[in-house]
């Protein structure tokens, strides 16, 4: 397929991956339907607020950028098996919702619902009759308001058609384009954390950014919401009540940093730790919602 290019000369999409595009080219978002459903761009006055290795978005491994949907579970399980309808079964890291391919259940101008639903592949990892849909909505506020702001909401919808009840643990992947992590300013509201996936919690006291990777669970969010400001922009991101979790992800040599609602820390499915359930004939909504606001100046503190 041909498409336009983007200022470093990428094409706007993968040769091999179709993408829809909702919004304007200001304003907008893309999403990748075969490809684990996820949102692979989020603009907001032109700027790209997500990281995406776009190489990663038509090979055959995970993508590194854009959000990736996590189902039915966040980060790996141990020995990566569990037992499940007394099942033994092996399931991938952060499961499998984020490698394969949704469908397109209904679009609108500013809004797209995607759906994956169980199939013999999803049986042998997770012996469960599932739907679960997620639909992606964009708001853009009034231009006239004093501080102008753009979000994009994430809303999933996790259905049980089983005859039993069905565990789960749910989380959202953003990758946020930074390009100075040390100039920027992160907000959690938590005084604990713990090294991933399962290291035990301590207090925090701050990032090493001189390391190869920082990568942690904040294990006491008093709510669902982190936040940053960087390069003159402030961005929050809130979750529904499901998300005990907040996890802080980067390379050294990277520019991005994740941060990750989760519901339940990795693995949740031996564990039971923080497990949700939803019984049977019945669904669980969850949602995360990213707002992009412009600031009075960039933020100097680190």
């Amino acid at each position: 397929m041909t498409g336009s290019m983007l200022p470093d000369g990428s094409p706007t999409q993968s040769p091999d991956i179709s993408e829809v595009t909702l919004g304007s080219t200001l304003d907008g978002f893309t999403v990748a339907p075969e490809r684990g459903g996820m949102v692979t761009a989020y603009t907001v006055a032109g700027v790209p607020v997500l990281y995406l290795d776009r190489p990663t978005l038509g090979g055959r491994g995970s993508v590194r950028g854009g959000i990736p949907v996590l189902f039915p579970a966040c980060g790996p399980l141990r020995d990566g098996r569990t037992t499940l309808r007394a099942h033994e079964v092996a399931l991938p890291q952060h499961g499998f919702a984020r490698n394969l391919p949704w469908e397109v259940f209904s679009r609108t101008a500013s809004e797209i619902t995607l759906m994956l639903c169980r199939d013999d592949a999803t049986q042998a990892m997770y012996p469960f009759d599932f739907v679960v849909r997620c639909t992606y909505a964009l708001r853009v506020d009034a231009p006239d308001l004093a501080v102008p702001s753009t979000a994009l909401r994430i809303t999933v919808s996790v259905e049980n058609h089983s005859t039993e009840p069905m565990p789960y643990s749910l989380g959202f992947h953003p990758y946020f384009a930074i390009a100075d992590k040390r100039a920027a300013r992160f907000e959690l509201p938590a005084t604990l954390a713990a090294e991933n996936p399962y290291g035990e919690s301590r207090a925090f006291d701050g990032f090493d950014f001189d390391a190869d990777s920082v990568d942690l669970t904040f294990t006491d969010m008093r709510e669902p919401r982190a936040a940053f400001e960087a390069a003159g922009w402030r961005t929050e991101i809130e979750c529904s009540e499901q998300f005990r979790y907040f996890v802080f992800w980067t390379l050294r040599d990277r520019s991005f940093v994740c941060l990750e609602g989760w519901t339940a820390r990795a693995d949740a499915l031996n564990s039971q730790r923080d497990l949700l359930c939803v019984p049977p004939g019945t669904s669980q909504d969850l949602w995360m919602e990213i707002r992009r606001t412009t600031l009075s100046s960039p933020s100097s503190c680190t």
